[in-house]
């Protein structure tokens, strides 16, 4: 794995709050950029100078820059006796604030470096005084409190008492998130929030079940593993556990146990429950795979409903009401959206400025005029564009032909967009959600419309 460096990070708070870069402004930057050299060189003096620079600057920035670069050192062991000496020097420096920035690292770095299992033990215990009584996503500290926990298995610390009691403090702790079960959060940090301490939770129900598969607590403890794995609001933040489960999960790409719990309710011959975890996995990852497993699944149970109806009437139970919008778009056409009608309608939510959204758009044409040229399709395509400057030529010098609207910063709040590109469905029946991020796009649309 590579290590990720998010040096546009301060650039881009600047930026959005329309501040001109100082001099400070672009040395702090430089210092970002170039600390990450100085942890592989093992210029520990300087490193440690940059990182007090960045810290006074910038607090946030320094807690990112520390949890989701710098802690890859210690997790991954790349130059590891480098990252050892840098995060021991600077905790000696026993600067308060950065010490309960750093300690999660610093103590699971002296973990790594024992094999001596008396003081792993001491240091795991002296780790789990830093949980408080609730979760604290600043410091990340249930995550790292996850990672020691798999210090302890690998360094041979068989303390059941020792395990249970630190992981279900880590459990109690996310728990503690006013939001943790609601679907309706949609303001940004308290969305980004719930989404990694629902991800904290899932994972650690489902540590618990691996411990004994075959307890009287394995149902109940998977099943909250599939709960709170990620749903709709999460995948649209999903950056705010990714970090957390590339380290948790190494090389394994995997992120949730729907699938898992659906599996087991099979082998219990729970066949009700394993169709309603299927369809959940179905509607928020629609991959191939999960709703071809879906529809056959659906086909052993002689419903008397045909799949296509109760596929199109889950969608419309997971998505809400589209506002009715009139539109004007640039070639003059004024557009009804909104409105019940027979197929379904995809908007594509893109700027100019984005080049994620730029670069997709050439399939996205593809799409357009093959769908147009389709007589008996079942889809609709608009695109919405948002802060796009000189937007006709763009379209022009592309040959992109399909339809775009110019919409306002108040309906991008509406829609409650938060992300570019999005990528927005409404159903037959007028109702939308939005195509989840981190899978393929053209995938989801096509299973979402049941497009062969």
């Amino acid at each position: 794995m590579k290590i990720f460096v998010k040096t546009f990070f301060l650039v881009s708070i600047l930026l959005v709050s329309g501040k001109v870069l100082s001099q400070e402004d672009n040395q702090i930057i430089n210092y970002v950029n170039e600390i990450d050299g100085l942890w592989r060189r093992g210029a520990t003096d300087s490193a440690i100078e940059y990182s007090l620079k960045i810290y006074n600057s910038d607090q946030s920035l320094f807690r990112e820059k520390m949890q989701n670069t710098f802690s890859q050192y210690i997790i991954y062991g790349y130059n590891k006796d480098y990252a050892s000496k840098f995060i021991k020097r600077l905790y000696q420096r026993n600067i308060q604030n950065i010490n309960a920035i750093i300690a999660p690292i610093y103590i699971l770095n002296a973990i790594t470096e024992t094999n001596d299992k008396d003081s792993v033990e001491i240091l795991i215990k002296s780790f789990y005084k830093l949980l408080s009584n609730v979760y604290n996503y600043k410091y990340k500290t249930e995550s790292y409190g996850l990672l020691v926990l798999q210090q302890m298995t690998l360094k041979g610390i068989d303390d059941k008492d020792l395990y249970y009691n630190f992981i279900n403090t880590i459990i109690r702790n996310v728990k503690s998130n006013p939001y943790i079960d609601s679907t309706t959060v949609k303001e940004g940090r308290k969305q980004v929030i719930r989404a990694w301490c629902r991800f904290i939770l899932s994972y650690s129900y489902y540590q618990l079940y691996q411990q004994d598969p075959d307890s009287k607590d394995a149902e109940i403890q998977l099943q909250l593993a599939s709960r709170y794995s990620p749903d709709f609001s999460d995948k649209v933040v999903s950056w705010a556990y990714g970090y957390d489960a590339d380290y948790l999960n190494k090389n394994n790409k995997k992120i949730g146990y729907k699938s898992d719990y659906f599996e087991y309710l099979v082998r219990k011959k729970k066949i009700v429950e394993a169709l309603y975890v299927l369809t959940q996995l179905a509607i928020i990852t629609p991959t191939n795979d999960n709703c071809n497993k879906l529809k056959q699944f659906y086909a052993t149970m002689n419903n008397e409903k045909p799949f296509q109806k109760y596929w199109i009437e889950t969608i419309n139970d997971y998505a809400q009401a589209f506002p009715r919008l009139t539109l004007k778009f640039i070639d003059n056409q004024i557009i009804v959206i909104g409105k019940s009608e027979d197929q379904f309608t995809y908007i594509d939510v893109w700027g100019t400025w984005c080049s994620p959204c730029v670069r997709e758009l050439p399939d996205l044409q593809k799409l357009y005029t093959k769908n147009r040229s389709n007589p008996n399709t079942r889809l609709t395509i608009y695109t919405f564009s948002s802060g796009s400057k000189n937007l006709s030529e763009f379209m022009e010098k592309n040959h992109f032909t399909f339809p775009v609207a110019e919409i306002s910063d108040s309906l991008v709040q509406q829609l409650r967009i938060v992300e570019f590109p999005t990528k927005i469905l409404i159903t037959p029946q007028g109702r939308y959600l939005n195509i989840p991020y981190g899978v393929d796009w053209r995938e989801s649309l096509f299973n979402y419309c049941m497009i062969e």
